[in-house]
């Protein structure tokens, strides 16, 4: 699965790890996993159907993230 992450400006006190980000598809058919509280209902609804009806014409799958921060595991 591609997966593309929106990061929203940093908060140490609020860090995930990527391990730690649910994948929501599995959990509840959606593609959109909101953990920065950036997006509106309304774009969070058009990002899941914009990827669902890419997903049923040709199969491809798109992962949207937003956190807060991000650790690496890069050092």
């Amino acid at each position: 699965m591609l997966c593309f992450w929106a990061i929203a400006f940093p908060v140490t006190s609020q860090a995930i790890t990527v391990q730690k980000v649910p994948n929501l598809r599995q959990v509840n058919n959606t593609w959109v996993t909101e953990k920065a509280n950036i997006l509106s209902d309304s774009t969070e609804i058009h990002l899941n159907q914009m990827i669902s009806d890419l997903e049923a014409k040709n199969g491809s799958e798109i992962a949207v993230v937003t956190v807060l921060f991000f650790l690496s595991i890069e050092g």
